[in-house]
């Protein structure tokens, strides 16, 4: 049985190769679904949520850190046939969850423009792969968000903590 892995990422885009769209820019994750989450209203469809084939759109190559996703998927469950990601018999659930900024105090250290993601965007990914627990064997779940250093530990907050516990 193939395990399907969540991905909350920047972005899904031809990757060496091993993570292709199709002639709209979709990608075929064997009818595994895409969503989007964008507290700025930044989604393919200019809304804040979107559900289904394309939602998980990439940014243009403009922006920094616009590939980071499709890096570390590729890595995960890539499979063009000649090359092969870890678990290449997987699927991926891909969320996009980035929203682009343009301020050099928001990009810092980074040049304008830069992708960031909201906390609220993050969680609602997460709950949205919660949902889907009972439809899909979801065996993983990879925040690929990285960022600017923070002297406070980032992703100890009382409401991820509690979305990631509720996926064990």
């Amino acid at each position: 049985m193939s395990r399907t892995s969540g991905a909350a990422k920047s972005s899904i885009f031809n990757q060496d190769e091993i993570i292709t769209p199709d002639e709209q820019g979709a990608y075929d994750w064997n009818a595994f679904p895409e969503a989007c989450f964008a507290a700025d209203r930044t989604c393919p469809n200019g809304q804040a949520t979107m559900y289904g084939v394309g939602a998980a759109k990439p940014y243009s190559r403009n922006y920094d850190g616009y590939d980071h996703g499709t890096h570390v998927s590729g890595i995960a469950v890539g499979n063009s046939g000649k090359t092969f990601g870890v678990a290449k018999d997987a699927s991926l659930i891909a969320i996009q969850v980035y929203s682009p900024f343009t301020s050099r105090f928001d990009c810092y250290p980074s040049a304008p423009p830069c992708l960031l993601s909201y906390d609220s965007d993050q969680l609602a990914a997460l709950e949205y792969i919660y949902s889907l627990r009972s439809t899909f064997p979801i065996a993983a779940v990879s925040l690929s968000l990285g960022g600017r250093h923070s002297p406070t530990r980032c992703c100890a907050t009382r409401a991820r903590i509690i979305c990631l516990t509720r996926l064990r």
